[in-house]
C-alpha cells in the first residue's frame, strides 16, 4: 500500500494531485492500492471520483512542516511503509523526520536542495541543470530523472499518426485556476484574428477557474469557440487539434506525447525553466513569462499560432521532436520502482 501526501485547491490548482493520481493508477495496474492524505478537503472529490480513498488531516497546504505530529500518528495508526510526498512547502527536516519511520518518495521539480528520500523523481526537461547525480552521489537515494518518467494520465496511452495537410482546430489550456484570465484574453484575440476566423477554438476551463462566466459569454458571441469546463477528454482534444496554446506544467508533457505543435507560456516561477527549455530546444514556441505584460504576451501567442497555421512543415518539425521526448510510460516506470521498495 502506498500513501500519498499531496494537496490541490483554488490557489495551487490540481496539477500535483493529477500527477499523483497517474502514479496511483499505474500502481493499481500492478496490484497495489494507494491512499491519499490531504491537508484540506478541496482535492478530495477529484481523488474519490477516481476510486481512491482520501484522508483529510485538517491542516494547511502551505504549512505542511507543522503537521509532523499528525503525520507521525498517520504512519503509526495506518502502518504506512511507503509514502510519496508532492509539495513545494516541505523542507529537508520534514522529509528526514518522516523517513525515520517509513520509506519515502519525493517529486522534485525545483532542485534547490538535497532531499532525504529513498526515491527522488524529477521528470522535467530541465532536470540536468540541478546536477542530481553529482549532488546525490554520496547518498542512497535512487534518482528517477528525465521525461521518460513523466507521469501522464492513463488516457494518454493510445496516440495516432498526426496529419499536417490541414489546419482546422486549436486548443487553449491555461491551468486549473488561470489567475491572469489568459484563456479569455487569448480567445478574444483569436476570435478577432482574420487568419483564424474559420478555425475552431477549444478553450479548456479548469476546475477552479473563476472566469467561467466570461468564457461562456465569449462562447455565445463568437461562432468558432467551444468551452470545455473541467474537461475529462484532454487526450482526445489534443489528438484532434492542429495546434495548442498551453501554460507550463505536466500538461506540456501530455502535449508532447500527442505531438501537438504548441505555443507555451509561463505564469509562475516554477514554469519558467520548463517553458524556457522547450523553447531553447525548439520543441515548442515559448511566449515567455506572461506576468510582465499579459497584453503583449497575448499578441505574441496569437502571432505564433498564425505562423503554425500557415506552415505545415513547421508543425511537422515540432511534432517530430515532441514524439521522441515522451512515450507515455512514465507513471508505470515510477510505479514499478515504488513497488520494488
Amino acid at each position: 500500500m502506498l500513501y500519498i501526501r499531496v494537496d490541490g485547491n483554488e490557489k495551487i490548482a490540481t496539477g500535483h494531485v493529477m500527477r499523483c493520481l497517474s502514479i496511483a493508477k499505474a500502481l493499481r495496474s500492478l496490484g497495489e492500492e494507494s491512499v491519499f492524505i490531504l491537508a484540506e478537503s478541496y482535492g478530495v472529490p477529484i481523488i474519490e471520483k477516481e476510486g481512491f480513498k482520501a484522508v483529510c488531516i485538517n491542516g494547511s497546504y502551505d504549512k505542511i512542516t507543522e503537521e509532523t505530529e499528525k503525520m507521525d500518528e498517520m504512519i503509526a495508526s495506518h502502518r504506512i511503509q511507503k509514502l510519496l510526498v508532492d509539495s513545494y512547502f516541505i523542507d529537508e527536516t520534514y522529509l528526514e523526520h518522516l523517513r525515520r519511520n517509513t520509506s519515502l518518495i519525493y517529486i522534485d521539480d525545483i532542485g534547490g536542495k538535497i532531499y532525504p528520500a529513498d526515491i527522488l523523481i524529477n521528470y522535467c526537461n530541465y532536470y540536468d541543470r540541478f546536477r542530481y547525480k553529482e549532488r546525490y552521489g554520496n547518498t542512497d537515494t535512487k534518482l528517477l530523472l528525465g521525461c521518460s518518467y513523466a507521469p501522464l494520465r492513463e488516457e494518454f496511452s493510445h496516440r495516432r499518426e498526426r496529419q499536417f495537410d490541414e489546419f482546422r482546430e486549436i486548443l487553449i489550456t491555461t491551468g486549473g485556476t488561470d489567475g491572469y484570465n489568459m484563456a479569455y484574453r487569448i480567445g478574444v484575440a483569436m476570435a478577432e484574428c482574420s487568419t483564424l476566423r474559420n478555425i475552431k477554438i477549444h478553450i479548456v476551463s479548469g476546475r477552479f477557474n473563476t472566469h467561467l462566466s466570461e468564457l461562456r459569454e465569449l462562447e455565445s458571441r463568437a461562432g468558432n469557440i467551444v468551452i470545455h469546463h473541467n474537461a475529462g477528454n484532454m487526450a482526445e482534444l489534443m489528438m484532434n487539434c492542429d495546434a495548442a496554446v498551453s501554460a507550463g506544467g505536466t500538461t506540456l508533457y501530455e502535449i508532447c506525447y500527442c505531438g501537438l505543435p504548441t505555443v507555451c507560456f509561463a505564469f509562475a516561477d516554477n514554469q519558467l525553466d520548463g517553458t524556457g527549455r522547450f523553447g531553447e530546444e525548439e520543441v515548442m514556441i515559448n511566449a515567455g513569462d506572461i506576468r510582465k505584460n499579459p497584453d503583449r504576451a497575448v499578441r505574441r501567442i496569437v502571432d505564433n499560432i498564425c505562423r503554425l497555421a500557415e506552415d505545415s512543415g513547421l508543425r511537422r518539425r515540432f511534432s517530430d521532436k515532441m514524439w521522441k521526448l515522451v512515450d507515455g510510460n512514465g507513471a508505470l516506470r515510477i510505479a514499478k520502482e515504488i513497488q520494488a521498495l
